[in-house]
């Protein structure tokens, strides 16, 4: 009954709109777009009439021309947990028009074939586009695969991003009633729990490291995280301050909270956005930074939000490719040459940008004497990193193309 109740009120309102130009039913296209006008009547709360179409709200898009998202994942030697992720996804609600994935290792094809098998035994439904990388680089590899993702919606998530059943579906329903794209990027919320932690019981397996669990933070990480505010240490916008996105009236019963940037693991974009902002290949050796980078020049172009419910884990494996002092330099330096790339006041952005290392330095040093680093590796980086600041701020956006990527290369192989 309920149903047939607002098929009768979706009539209504059609009625009335063609009924006030009577001219669009003679052409089919004209006619579509007076139809999308009545969608967005009822999405947007438009309509003034006696009928309460509250209820179509968020759904009736649905009928028009349903959004696709599909799963880009760039990897490198995580055979042991990419499985568990593309299962995840595949197992979604809202299934992907296809995953993408983007594979700069060594034995790519042996992973390859064994995907390939399990998606055409239990996901035939699902395309899985499997390729060697280009290059063996995380913007190089996220940018191949946004080339050859085919959905309106990309999910940019990590190889160890496990998403819940119910994830890309509250992200969608989201993007869906967004009729006029004033949301451009949309994250998901981090969950400490893996959704597919009660399917491994083996605790052995998992000292072996053969299964991934995400590490518990102590309160007491916590508690100085928060009295530091190191999370106002990672990323500093390009421009005075961060875009000012006001979210429409419309979409507030959704669930949403806005944001300035994302994190890379829990990363959602319109791919018609990431067509004109692309991930900054000057980072070729060591990408820190880059999903915050990305996601605020995103924001320059429209709204960046959380969505409240759809959850996913991220497990933080780390790499292990470098060292800690490898890392804590890499990790100052790459934001100082995106700055020279996108802000327009560069010389601004570098004094702040200074002040930000200099917190950095403090935070650091406590955390070395707290875990009895003695050695003080992050301390010295930050120290070293600002050493060079001088050798990045004296080129130009040209010559650091050339120059950081030789420069990441050259440092990483040092082995320091």
């Amino acid at each position: 009954m309920e149903g047939l109740v607002r098929a009768w009120i979706g009539h209504k309102i059609i009625q009335k709109e063609i009924v006030s130009q009577p001219h669009l039913i003679l052409v089919p296209e004209l006619f579509n777009k007076c139809f999308d006008r009545v969608i967005r009547i009822a999405i947007c709360g438009e309509y003034n009439g006696k009928y309460d179409i509250s209820p179509l709200r968020n759904r009736l898009v649905m009928f028009v021309k349903p959004l696709t998202w599909s799963l880009v994942i760039a990897t490198y030697k995580r055979e042991h947990i990419l499985p568990r992720c593309l299962k995840l996804a595949a197992k979604q609600t809202r299934i992907p028009k296809e995953i993408v994935v983007v594979d700069a290792s060594p034995g790519w094809e042996k992973t390859r074939e064994i995907m390939i098998q399990e998606f055409t035994d239990h996901y035939p439904l699902i395309p899985l586009i499997y390729v060697k990388a280009t290059f063996p680089s995380l913007t190089t590899q996220r940018n191949q695969g946004i080339d050859l993702a085919s959905g309106d919606i990309l999910f940019l998530i990590d190889d160890d991003s496990l998403m819940y059943p119910d994830c890309a579906e509250e992200v969608m329903k989201i993007y869906e009633a967004d009729v006029d794209n004033t949301i451009q990027g949309i994250s998901a919320m981090s969950d400490p729990n893996p959704p597919d932690a009660s399917d491994f019981i083996d605790k052995q397996a998992v000292q072996e490291g053969m299964i991934a669990v995400k590490p518990k933070q102590t309160k007491l990480r916590q508690f100085f995280k928060s009295l530091l505010a190191t999370d106002q240490t990672y990323f500093l916008p390009y421009d005075e301050d961060y875009p000012d996105r006001p979210i429409p009236e419309h979409l507030h019963n959704l669930n949403i909270g806005r944001i300035q940037v994302m994190a890379g693991y829990t990363m959602t974009f319109r791919k018609a956005i990431l067509m004109k902002e692309r991930f900054s290949e000057v980072l070729q050796r060591y990408a820190a930074g880059e999903d915050q980078d990305l996601s605020y020049r995103v924001s320059r172009h429209g709204a960046l939000v959380n969505a409240i419910n759809a959850r996913l884990c991220h497990l933080e494996i780390s790499g292990g490719r470098l060292s800690q002092f490898q890392v804590m330099v890499l990790a100052a330096l790459n934001p100082s040459v995106l700055q020279q790339f996108y802000s327009p006041n560069p010389a601004l952005v570098n004094r702040r940008w200074r002040q930000i290392l200099w917190r950095r330095v403090l935070i650091y040093f406590l955390k070395d004497l707290s875990q009895k680093n003695f050695h003080f590796s992050r301390t010295r980086g930050l120290l070293y990193a600002f050493s060079q600041l001088k050798q990045i701020y004296k080129r130009t956006p040209d010559e650091l193309l050339q120059w950081y990527p030789e420069f990441q290369a050259k440092f990483i192989a040092s082995g320091s």
